[in-house]
């Protein structure tokens, strides 16, 4: 599920920078427009809304890239803090918000500590069998 938020956020982030580049570019065209007298307020009004959404793409892109950062830097789900998950679940990604506001420790670990941890559950290994196979999987 790290995975997923991961490249649902990164393909998001993509989309952003270049959505940003064309609104940065349309906002130039317009305001290029505006010199004309006769275009000035329509041009002036649609160079306001391109520079904005320019803001908010970046803002975006932003997001996405320290989320993706902190993803690949955490060990647990407290490496994340909630603010991210859903600065990112309203500005960036709605399901990549959502995915990292879902995620468990597990995610996090190592897929052979998860099984371990599985069977320390079901009662087949000891606590510190589990410990020690952790002990070797964090060096």
């Amino acid at each position: 599920m790290k995975l997923a938020a991961q490249i649902v956020i990164a393909v998001k982030t993509a989309i952003s920078a270049i959505s940003g580049l064309l609104s940065l570019y349309l906002g130039i065209q317009f305001l290029l427009a505006a010199v004309s007298p006769t275009n000035q307020t329509p041009a002036m009004f649609f160079c306001i809304v391109s520079f904005a959404l320019f803001v908010y793409f970046v803002v975006s892109s932003v997001l996405g890239i320290v989320a993706i950062s902190r993803l690949n830097k955490a060990k647990c789900k407290a490496d994340i803090p909630i603010a991210l998950g859903i600065f990112i679940l309203i500005l960036n990604s709605n399901v990549g918000g959502i995915l990292m506001l879902c995620l468990k420790d597990e995610h996090f670990m190592p897929k052979e500590l998860v099984e371990f941890k599985k069977l320390l559950g079901d009662g087949i290994i000891t606590q510190e069998e589990y410990d020690a196979k952790a002990a070797q999987l964090s060096k």
